[in-house]
């Protein structure tokens, strides 16, 4: 395997990249990111010339496959972990583009598209953010329609991160539970918090742990919204439920009474 360098001009401060045989494999430009090829040993790169960015193969010195933007993110093809990076163009609108399409974006533009799920390899799902700081969940089977409603915020645990079908958002210090086939109506109430482990983790398909407005938490099973499984206690030891496969769990009624160990029943 080839080792590769970045090697600047001291007169004109340009940088090219040169392999372990002294032979140059790049162009000369104003700025070459050293995370993929030199750093990741991946076959791509990123330049920057003329305060624009694109990407690079090792293969072709000459012609970019990307256009050239004002800023492409390191996260996803350059690093190895998808077929996909985020680029934002001059008016920093941001779109997800394929590396065999540099024409057609698999996105709508938005102005901000977070980096996981899709860009990072772990599902076809993503979190874009909108002009009025709303975010929403889209598919890459569809571009211009969400799988969610639009939210004050979305978790990028659960379904974005390939962990369950489910995801939490957050709207006005409240969060909820939503199916991916249901954008409208949650499967939970919302609550002060909920807690990732159990459903959203994918550790369980019946169980989560929730804090009401008055720090009190309990055990709710999926199908049943309304009474919980469990007393309500000042603490709930969630990691004690996921080690015990979610057959017992630790909890104690107050900050001064011990732990007391019970069986989860439905």
């Amino acid at each position: 395997m080839n080792n590769y360098v970045i090697i600047k001009n001291p007169l004109t401060k340009k940088e090219v990249i040169i392999n372990d045989k002294n032979k140059i494999i790049s162009q000369w430009w104003d700025k070459i990111y050293p995370i993929g090829l030199i750093l990741d040993s991946r076959p791509y790169y990123i330049v920057k010339n003329n305060n624009k960015e694109a990407i690079f193969s090792i293969d072709n010195k000459k012609d970019p496959i990307s256009n050239w933007y004002i800023k492409i993110s390191i996260n996803g093809l350059i690093r190895g972990v998808s077929d996909y990076y985020i680029a934002k163009r001059d008016d920093s609108k941001e779109a997800i583009f394929h590396k065999d399409n540099k024409i057609e974006p698999i996105s709508d533009w938005f102005n901000k598209i977070y980096d996981n799920g899709l860009v990072e390899g772990l599902s076809d799902y993503y979190i874009v953010k909108e002009e009025n700081n709303k975010e929403a969940i889209f598919s890459i089977n569809d571009k211009n329609i969400p799988l969610s409603d639009w939210h004050y915020k979305i978790d990028k645990f659960g379904l974005v991160s390939n962990q369950s079908n489910y995801y939490i958002v957050c709207n006005k210090n409240k969060s909820a539970i939503f199916h991916k086939t249901d954008k409208k109506k949650p499967i939970t109430k919302w609550w002060k918090v909920i807690y990732y482990t159990g459903l959203i983790f994918g550790e369980s398909k019946d169980y989560y742990v929730v804090k009401r407005s008055n720090d009190k938490e309990a055990i709710f099973y999926r199908n049943n919204e309304i009474e919980p499984i469990s007393d309500w206690y000042n603490m709930i030891d969630v990691k004690s439920l996921s080690d015990s496969n979610f057959k017992s769990y630790y909890a104690k009624y107050s900050n001064k009474s011990d732990w007391v160990n019970n069986i989860l029943t439905k």
